[in-house]
């Protein structure tokens, strides 16, 4: 029996902060990484797992324990960066709230397309191009390959999300 993984996702570096001050009892996992350079699906995945409880006024985590949370949310890192994170519960001092302020000309994540959504399905070569009405499989972002099933059949294939009304078959 042979396993095959065609839905691997791509290698992913978690780059845990030193330090990180919470006034709530309750940390997301977004909040100890760094974000940048990672993909959209995963940076919701690591912000939606809110569930990183706080016992006492000082946490620390290592990085195994940020990994283990990791899968948790759905994400599986290949490198995990930095030994571990200091998390203190109180309030966030002035300075730190102007560090990570928002940067208005830092990239905004590309919209999620929902599962259930119709796209075109585009097939092209040289001489001819074809395009379907197909429905995707799973909610993802543009750029992700996903399954999809061209409507009116029970026929699913893999394809390239190029956008929220557009695909590209995947061969």
């Amino acid at each position: 029996m042979t396993l095959s993984f065609a839905h691997a996702e791509s290698k992913t570096t978690l780059t845990l902060k030193s330090v990180f001050t919470s006034p709530n009892a309750s940390v997301c996992l977004g909040d100890l990484v760094q974000l940048q350079g990672m993909a959209a699906r995963e940076v919701e995945k690591l912000n939606r797992y809110c569930r990183i409880e706080l016992k006492g006024e000082r946490t620390i985590l290592n990085a195994k324990e940020i990994e283990l949370h990791a899968w948790a949310a759905g994400v599986i890192p290949e490198k995990i960066s930095g030994s571990q994170i200091t998390i203190t519960r109180g309030a966030i001092p002035i300075g730190e709230v102007l560090a990570h302020a928002p940067v208005t000309d830092a990239p905004k994540p590309s919209q999620r397309i929902r599962r259930g959504s119709t796209v075109k399905l585009f097939l092209k070569s040289a001489h001819i191009q074809i395009a379907r009405d197909a429905v995707i499989l799973m909610d993802a972002f543009p750029g992700e390959t996903i399954d999809v099933r061209i409507s009116g059949t029970r026929k699913n294939l893999r394809a390239r999300l190029v956008n929220g009304e557009a695909a590209e078959l995947v061969q």
